[in-house]
């Protein structure tokens, strides 16, 4: 979809303007493609975040996300979360990846999670070839 081309650059790009290292901020996303498809702004109330403790020491939350009108499903926090924020912001993330594919695409791009990123070592260079060091060089 052209109007989305240039505009989301980078998966780090939503809280800080394309700043490495600054998280996307998926319910402010989805709130913004939501603003799009609908053409219209939001209003209070459309977008529902359902919120609740997973267990009575309120240290872990899950979210269900719905917007009966924008939405053509129910979505959920992908787990437990340590805050209620971090339960909605993923519930959206899961939201946007299901109802706007291609800007969650656009948001990841490749950055998006390898195994090497899950915990695997990674083996060498794009072509299988040991990374070099980013150390002075020997003898220096």
């Amino acid at each position: 979809d052209p109007k989305w081309t240039g505009s989301i650059t980078a998966p780090t790009g939503a809280g800080g303007a394309g700043v490495p290292g600054t998280p996307v901020i998926w319910s402010q996303k989805l709130h913004e493609c939501l603003s799009k498809k609908a053409a219209r702004v939001m209003t209070k109330g459309e977008i529902i975040f359902n919120t609740t403790a997973v267990d009575e020491t309120n240290k872990s939350f899950v979210s269900t996300l719905s917007a009966p009108t924008l939405l053509s499903a129910e979505y959920s926090s992908e787990g437990p979360c340590i805050s209620k924020a971090a339960a909605q912001h993923s519930a959206a993330m899961v939201a946007m990846q299901e109802e706007f594919a291609e800007v969650y695409a656009q948001l990841v791009g490749p950055y998006a999670p390898t195994a090497a990123a899950k915990g695997q070592k990674r083996k060498g260079g794009p072509d299988g070839a040991p990374v070099a060091s980013a150390g002075p060089p020997e003898g220096k």
